[in-house]
């Protein structure tokens, strides 16, 4: 239980200290998105199931998904996935698949199965930004 000082000093300090406005809507989710980023370091972690459950990649039928999946979990720290993931689609294929015209495929990330981590690191540094403008044109 505060004594009575400690009570009084409280009392103090919240009348001294300066008001702040309340935050827009805008500002609060922007700090919230900005603290979720910050908690997400780049060495995370990712897991199988971080990959495997994202509604916005898709895999070939012919795709080895768990196989894919394993070599993002160890890939995506080093791709900037900040950039990219969750916001565009990801379609995986086979590289026995025809790739899909760029009219086709305009917005969304497409890469081969068999790609190594630098291939896709070449591939995603080359095109992520028409990608990107692609996709927010949709």
């Amino acid at each position: 239980m505060q004594t009575d000082l400690e009570a009084v000093q409280d009392m103090i300090q919240k009348e001294t200290k300066p008001c702040s406005p309340n935050k827009s809507l805008t500002k609060e989710f922007a700090e919230k998105l900005h603290k979720d980023y910050q908690q997400m370091s780049p060495d995370d972690t990712w897991h199988l199931n971080d990959i495997l459950r994202n509604r916005m990649i898709m895999f070939g039928p012919s795709v080895d998904k768990i196989k894919v999946a394993q070599n993002l979990c160890l890939w995506l720290p080093q791709l900037q996935p900040q950039k990219w993931w969750n916001k565009i689609p990801i379609l995986v294929l086979s590289p026995k698949t025809e790739k899909p015209s760029k009219e086709a495929s305009s917005g969304m990330i497409v890469f081969s199965s068999d790609m190594t981590m630098e291939d896709l690191k070449h591939h995603l540094e080359k095109n992520i930004d028409q990608i990107l403008k692609d996709a927010n044109k949709q």
